[in-house]
């Protein structure tokens, strides 16, 4: 009786650890069971032959038929009688080979009882009798005693077989599993140390345009205060000299010299503008730093719905002094091609911001450097377009005419550490780190089309509602406390986002 293939490797199925043991007592069962049959066949034999009556006829019939069945069920297989039909070489030659030949003596045995039963008048010296009680005790009880014994040494040697592979498969599974372990807590060391390093390659990032910001930040809110600051003397000695002229008119005579009335005229004139000068440039500082506000949500956590407008304009405010012309640079001309319509999104509004500032000032240094390379007349531009998708999806475009990107590197814009700016002028890190938290962070796409010697196109594609499964699977950015600024300036400035950009 062979290892059936499949069981032992199987070991860890109970259910087929079982069926095993089941098919193994079945096989054990009914070999045992023919030599039963054999010893109660040459029994009804004797009785047939002393009171041939149909009855006893009929019973040593039956008992041949289930001795001639139960034999077929060993060699070939029974399902009813869980026998499987696979016989091992050994078995195989018990039944087939001399000196047993244990399948041609069941043949035998079987048609002599049946030729037995079929005879009127038997006696005790029939040959088929003969044969019968002769098989039943001798050769026959032999070779059925050496195939059971045969048939138990075969399942004690699979059992033996299945125990020790179990064995040797459960040292092997708790090796494994301790070294399973010691990997997972390695790697666990690992991917720690590779969330700190990203959240310093972040922070890094971050200082990267901290620099450009305040710089840009510093300008911006300069220029209005030169002109209140400057303007404050001259409202008061406008108000001194209206102090002065009242009191002048209170004292003297109805009748003022021309000149008087004159510069009393011009104060009334100029002192309104004055002040509104001084008004616009409070209400130029409070759209500023509300800008900053909005824009230097780079550490929020939570998902929230923007409008994509109010980011864009908030990063173009943050550039504003980059994009006016200097002696060095000419100034960029600004497009915006948005929809009608708001576009809202779920999103993290500060991540999204850091990906405007990141494009944005990437096409800005393209078309510096394109400047000094183009002929007089050519007008550096910068276009934003915003625009609806299908399905619940927006696309945004960065758009400069710039020197474009060489097609040797348009491949790897995006890869960690990647820059062709001299060395200390940039980390590397400004795409990649983009590319992370549109395409990982918020399951969008980023992609960049560029003809060399036309310009650059960045496109954005996002998602207006978020996966919230899936949000509480992506990395957490590194937190920083939140900086009040402040206090400033009531009233409506909407009119005032990035003016003359």
């Amino acid at each position: 009786m062979s290892v059936i293939p499949g069981i032992v490797s199987n070991f860890f199925n109970l259910k087929q650890k079982a069926l095993v043991r089941e098919v193994n007592a079945a096989v054990i069962n009914i070999s045992g069971r023919q030599r039963m049959l054999s010893q109660r066949a040459a029994l009804y034999a004797l009785r047939f032959v002393h009171q041939p009556s149909p009855d006893v006829c009929q019973e040593l019939i039956n008992v041949v038929d289930c001795m001639a069945r139960s034999h077929r069920g060993l060699i070939y297989g029974d399902t009813t009688l869980k026998l499987p039909g696979k016989v091992s070489p050994t078995v195989h030659r018990i039944l087939f080979a001399p000196p047993y030949e244990l399948d041609a003596q069941v043949h035998q045995f079987v048609s002599a009882a049946r030729q037995l039963a079929e005879t009127s008048a038997p006696t005790l010296d029939d040959p088929n009798l003969q044969h019968l009680l002769t098989a039943s005790a001798n050769r026959l009880l032999s070779s059925l005693d050496h195939l059971v014994n045969q048939y138990q040494a075969e399942a004690d040697a699979q059992t033996a077989a299945i125990d020790e592979y179990q064995a040797n498969l459960y040292a092997q599974a708790t090796a494994a599993q301790e070294q399973a372990q010691s990997h997972a807590q390695s790697l666990q060391a690992t991917l720690t140390q590779l969330q700190t390093t990203q959240q310093q390659l972040v922070h890094a990032e971050k200082m990267s345009s901290l620099g450009q910001l305040v710089a840009g930040i510093a300008h911006e809110i300069n220029n209005p205060l030169s002109f209140i600051y400057g303007n404050l003397s001259y409202v008061q000695d406008y108000a001194e000299q209206l102090m002065a002229e009242i009191q002048s008119s209170a004292q003297a005579t109805p009748e003022r010299s021309s000149e008087s009335v004159a510069e009393l005229d011009f104060i009334q004139t100029d002192l309104p503008r004055l002040l509104q000068s001084m008004e616009l440039g409070a209400q130029r500082i409070k759209a500023i730093v509300e800008g900053l506000r909005s824009f230097a949500r780079l550490d929020e956590d939570s998902l929230k719905s923007v409008s994509l407008q109010d980011g864009l304009e908030s990063t173009l405010l943050m550039l504003h002094h980059t994009l006016q012309g200097s002696a060095q640079y000419p100034s960029i001309r600004v497009q915006r091609h948005y929809t009608p319509e708001a576009l809202d999104i779920e999103c993290y509004p500060g991540q999204l911001n850091q990906v405007f500032m990141n494009l944005c000032r990437n096409a800005i240094e393209a078309l510096h450097e394109a400047a000094a390379q183009r002929p007089q007349g050519w007008h550096p531009e910068l276009i934003i377009e915003t625009r609806h998708l299908k399905e619940n999806w927006v696309q945004i475009k960065i758009i400069d005419n710039g020197l474009g990107i060489p097609e040797a590197i348009q491949s790897r814009i995006f890869d960690p550490f990647f820059t062709t700016k001299p060395v200390g002028s940039g980390t590397g890190l400004g795409l990649a780190i983009s590319h992370q938290i549109v395409v990982d962070v918020h399951q969008g796409e980023l992609v960049c089309t560029s003809n060399p010697e036309a310009g650059t196109t960045f496109t954005l594609k996002l998602p207006t509602k978020a996966n919230s499964q899936h949000y509480q699977n992506v990395i957490s950015w590194p937190k920083k406390k939140q900086t009040q600024i402040g206090p400033v300036l009531q009233g409506d400035t909407s009119s005032l986002s990035c003016v003359n950009c």
